[in-house]
């Protein structure tokens, strides 16, 4: 949001109560209320959607909410979006994927093996029944230089910072992507007015526990060390990728 608002007239929404950020909640809230409070210019009108129970396992355990809010009002969502004239960005993820082969292109095979992936299948088989200037953007795991939550790099710095050893499943492979790229990607797309299925990752992966090697390389941090243990030691509720 905060990228975009320096260029664009746009205006970022949240479920709680943020300065700068309109009030929307998915779950309760209806879009098309929300959309007669702001007065747009007769330019395009992109919405972009990241908003999902994203959460693995909580998808898992609580299959009926998060199947209510990921696909039963997520297409009620886009479908008034697109009624409304806004062209849908529908941010989706690698875990579409089975992970078995790895290196997956727009045109790979749907095969998600966690509930979140199967439930962000089905948004991406229906986005284009709905309009076909839509775009569903797949991302994988994101990464930035800011110690905000769910960024890898600073889970591990916290790690070393309470010297515990760096946990990872063995021989999982990732592909970690700056949230700066993934922020001019999106922009190229709306800029172009491009539609369909695009995989916004780096032009590389990493075998985990190798990449957290390096981390601790960089660092030269000593006090710490990777530890590689099988998918089946983790206490994961629902299914884990390892590509």
């Amino acid at each position: 949001y905060k990228r975009f608002s320096k260029k664009y007239c746009v205006y970022g929404t949240s479920s709680q109560n943020i300065d700068g950020l309109l009030r929307f909640n998915i779950a309760q809230d209806e879009i098309e209320e929300l959309l007669e409070t702001i007065q747009f210019d007769n330019g395009k009108k992109i919405a972009i959607i990241t908003t999902a129970i994203s959460n693995i396992d909580q998808c898992f355990k609580e299959k009926e909410l998060s199947y209510e809010i990921n696909v039963t009002k997520m297409q009620k969502l886009i479908k008034t979006l697109n009624h409304n004239r806004f062209k849908v960005i529908f941010i989706s993820t690698d875990f579409v994927f089975d992970g078995k082969e790895g290196n997956y292109t727009e045109e790979s095979l749907q095969n998600p093996i966690t509930e979140y992936g199967k439930q962000k299948a089905i948004i991406e088989k229906r986005i284009f029944d709905y309009n076909q200037n839509n775009v569903v953007a797949r991302l994988s795991k994101i990464v930035s230089n800011k110690n905000e939550p769910k960024n890898i790099f600073f889970e591990w710095l916290e790690s070393v910072q309470q010297s515990r050893d760096i946990m990872c499943i063995k021989n999982q492979k990732f592909v970690p992507t700056d949230v700066e790229d993934v922020g001019d990607a999106i922009e190229k797309i709306t800029t172009n007015d491009l539609n369909g299925v695009y995989n916004i990752v780096a032009d590389r992966g990493y075998v985990r526990s190798d990449l957290a090697k390096l981390f601790l390389k960089i660092g030269n941090i000593t006090k710490c060390k990777v530890i590689e243990k099988e998918l089946s030691v983790f206490s994961f509720v629902d299914n884990r990728s390892l590509d």
